[in-house]
């Protein structure tokens, strides 16, 4: 928040010096390239939507196609804003690939900073549609301005020695729906693992949640391990007849909020990624529990 104060005039060169060493700025320009419209496939049907370069669909954001960047930065506290737009009318043709809902006077941005790879990074999404005096126009250019704050000192964030992946041998397994998922004999043999020389009980699956992180908020420090069901481990043997069960999720998420299922499309992935492994030790199982229909 920034506050009210009073300075004499002796003082404004060395406020302003003081604030251009702690404080970078960066200012560019965009020009959105509009290139027709796309279909995009929501639930059982599809939508036919203007698409330009650097488009997204995110209905969790808008429920037209968004602009999308990722911006490499030295700092990831840094402040995001977006000036001089450039608007230009909708065309005939054009009037019904724009969805109306929700469009005002101004257009709708939003930004976050995130860490990837010890990489920092400013991302921002745009919505580049407006309504002003009831005409639907387009963005076809704008410029950006990010201000990074380097005065804040670097947070030193507690994390693992060594990821769980550093040691064993690991086999990489993608799923695209929601579903349980069933790893027989053949299936595990196809990816190399030799069924004749492992325990079962060693069987062990690792991940995380799966969609996409929150924004600007990422915690994950390492994959976790999720309980699995092995049919037939108890001889200690993997039988042509035994089997691995897992319940796999959907890059794509749905959430239930303010008395509706919202759907958010995972836009940097279309699988969700596990890990198998066999030599570090008993895993985690699915528990049993007994359920009494007759209680009221």
């Amino acid at each position: 928040m920034i506050k009210s104060f009073y300075f004499d005039m002796n003082k404004c060169i060395i406020i302003l010096c003081f604030f251009s060493i702690f404080h970078s700025f960066s200012q560019e320009s965009r020009v959105i390239t509009w290139k027709g419209s796309k279909e995009i496939l929501e639930q059982d049907s599809t939508i036919a939507l203007l698409e330009f370069n650097n488009a997204v669909f995110d209905r969790s954001i808008s429920n037209n196609m968004v602009y999308f960047e990722k911006i490499p930065i030295s700092n990831t506290c840094s402040k995001f804003e977006i000036f001089d737009i450039k608007y230009i009318n909708i065309h005939d043709s054009e009037y019904d690939l724009v969805v109306k809902n929700n469009l005002t006077e101004n257009i709708d941005y939003r930004y976050y900073n995130s860490i990837e790879r010890k990489q920092h990074y400013l991302v921002f999404y745009l919505v580049p549609f407006r309504i002003s005096n009831n005409i639907l126009q387009k963005v076809s250019e704008f410029k950006i301005r990010i201000i990074q704050d380097t005065s804040l000192p670097k947070i030193k964030k507690s994390s693992i020695d060594s990821s769980v992946l550093s040691s064993g041998n690991w086999y990489k397994l993608g799923v695209t729906k929601n579903g349980i998922y069933e790893m027989d004999y053949d299936f595990l043999s196809s990816i190399g693992l030799n069924l004749d020389n492992i325990n079962p009980k060693n069987i062990r699956l690792y991940g995380n949640n799966a969609g996409m992180l929150q924004e600007g908020n990422n915690t994950i420090d390492d994959l976790i391990e999720i309980p699995i069901d092995v049919t037939g481990e108890d001889d200690n043997v993997f039988n042509i007849d035994d089997k691995v069960l897992f319940f796999g999720q959907s890059p794509d998420t749905w959430v239930y909020e303010d008395s509706a299922f919202a759907h958010t499309k995972n836009i940097y992935s279309d699988t969700t990624y596990y890990f198998l492994c066999v030599d570090l030790g008993i895993g985690a199982r699915v528990g049993e529990y007994s359920l009494n229909y007759n209680e009221n």
